[in-house]
């Protein structure tokens, strides 16, 4: 699958536009028909890390495709073809690597007279907005990855390469507490902007990258700050790293380390050095190019031995009621027992407490709704696998009349969520012809026994999914501040919405699981 990928970085100096350079050289190296982009339009040159290799290259550059499509847009004519702004180098592997630079080299006293005389509000004004979605389209119809070098800080610029272009964030920061915590907040910024564009998109899937790390100088404070990183990011790993990954391991192993030579000139470290050496950067560098190149799916080739699922391990995630299991055993093998169950992937503490938020409120909602209180399975406290476990989470399941499944990309990648969704999907295709028809009539959506809710999401929705229209929570999950996050006016609609269509689904299944 194609994808654009920004480097950003909160500050300079962390070396964000040589570890694209390195990534760009691998991935064209190894086949990957690759685009890089110096979108760092105030301070450019990416172009100088190539030097090693010939090149065919433009006298333009992005700033002038950008000037030429603007006038373009005003006239109302054709926009001129990027291609033609291209540079090709030649990588010395299977494919060249496509570079389009901002244009700074061939001329930079006019470069920067442009530069100043270019303005985004009235590039946007013209139409640039829908123009720069067609040509994201047109980038991942035609190369399989595109990495953007942004511009640092708050800035125009920055914020469409963080919020409007990409589909993945490779977010690099130092070991200070500026770079740390400016490049947490710009991720969600980038977070909430994406949610009020006009054009469809899924949340960035994020990769942080501790960058210029010491590690031998001062072996105390290097372990302080994977710890503090570890802290700050683990939320957001959790999209994609499975629940047996501890956060401070992803760091561990794709840090980039600090070595002098490289901070001279504009050398690529895949070029100077092997990549066998776990302490090199060229090794780091072949990491984060399995990751990226594998859409985040070759998690051992960029993790190693930790992204092996453990022996034995099975994924029964939190706590299984042992009263209610009692109960369970005592009832009759008709009667259901719960209205709701709670499907999730573990993640962290706090997105456990933000779903234990949310229920609270729908539950109080549903108390509207139901003749009784609405009776819901949600598991908490993490413990270790255990079949009895496994087993009684499969007959809570057989018991409760449906599913409420909140979604994070690492939710179809959990073989016990995958479980649960299908268990619910073959009742609902079991009893659909038997569910009682209610006062609620619309389409058969309605009274699905699945309620998936999006808190994090995907670039490309799975199957399962397309038959279920999820609820969007996304843009309110603040996990810092659950209460807050829930009360939001929005927020409290939707769950209210939710709750009616809940109370309505339950109104329309039978009294019992008897088919």
């Amino acid at each position: 699958m194609s994808s654009i990928v920004t480097f950003y970085s909160y500050k300079g100096g962390v070396g964000r536009t040589m570890t694209l350079a390195n990534i760009a050289v691998l991935l064209a190296q190894r086949g990957f028909c690759t685009l890089a982009i110096d979108w760092d339009l105030e301070a450019p040159g990416l172009e100088q890390y190539f030097d090693y290799f010939e090149s065919q290259t433009s006298p333009a550059g992005l700033l002038s495709y950008l000037t030429e499509v603007g006038a373009n847009l005003e006239a109302g004519t054709e926009p001129p073809d990027f291609s033609n702004y291209l540079w090709t180098v030649d990588v010395q592997g299977k494919m060249p690597l496509q570079l389009l630079p901002s244009g700074r080299t061939a001329s930079p006293e006019s470069y920067a007279a442009n530069l100043e005389a270019f303005e985004w509000q009235h590039f946007f004004e013209s139409g640039g907005g829908h123009f720069l979605e067609q040509l994201r389209n047109q980038w991942l119809a035609d190369y399989d990855i595109v990495l953007i070098d942004s511009r640092t800080g708050l800035s125009d610029t920055g914020g469409i390469c963080t919020i409007f272009l990409p589909d993945v964030l490779v977010a690099m920061f130092t070991p200070n507490h500026q770079s740390l915590y400016g490049i947490r907040s710009v991720i969600e910024m980038a977070q909430r902007g994406r949610q009020k564009l006009a054009y469809d998109r899924m949340p960035l899937n994020v990769l942080p990258i501790l960058a210029r790390f010491a590690s031998t100088a001062e072996f105390r404070l290097s372990q302080e700050w994977l710890d503090r990183s570890a802290e700050v990011f683990g939320s957001i790993l959790g999209d994609w790293i499975p629940q047996w990954i501890e956060p401070r391991k992803v760091f561990e192993r794709l840090r980039i380390p600090q070595v002098d030579y490289f901070s001279f000139g504009e050398r690529l470290a895949v070029v100077e050095e092997s990549a066998t050496e776990l302490s090199s950067i060229a090794y780091v560098m072949e990491r984060l190019s399995d990751l990226l190149a594998s859409d985040f799916r070759d998690l051992e080739g960029a993790l190693g031995s930790i992204a092996r699922r453990p022996e034995g391990w099975q994924e029964v995630k939190f706590r299984v009621l042992s009263e209610g299991a009692k109960r369970l055993e005592q009832s009759s093998p008709s009667q259901w027992h719960y209205d709701i169950y709670v499907s999730y992937s573990y993640q962290s503490s706090a997105l456990t407490r933000w779903i234990d938020v949310f229920i609270d409120s729908l539950s109080a909602y549903l108390a509207l709704e139901l003749p009784a209180p609405p009776r819901i399975f949600l598991d908490r406290e993490r413990l270790d696998p255990n079949s009895v476990f496994s087993e009684a989470l499969s007959e809570t399941m057989s018991r409760s009349k449906l599913l409420l499944a909140f979604l994070t990309p690492s939710y179809f990648a959990s073989e016990w969520c995958h479980r649960e969704w299908d268990t619910f999907e073959r009742r609902e295709q079991k009893m659909a012809p038997k569910l009682r028809r209610s006062s609620f009539v619309h389409s058969s959506e309605n009274h699905s026994l699945i309620k998936p809710v999006l808190l994090r999401g995907q670039k490309s929705r799975p199957e399962k999914l397309l038959r279920h229209m999820p609820w969007d929570a996304s843009q309110h999950v603040n996990l810092s501040d659950p209460e807050a996050a829930i009360r939001h006016p929005e927020m409290a609609r939707l769950i209210q919405e939710l709750a009616t269509q809940i109370a309505r689904t339950l109104e329309a299944i039978p009294d019992s699981d008897s088919m």
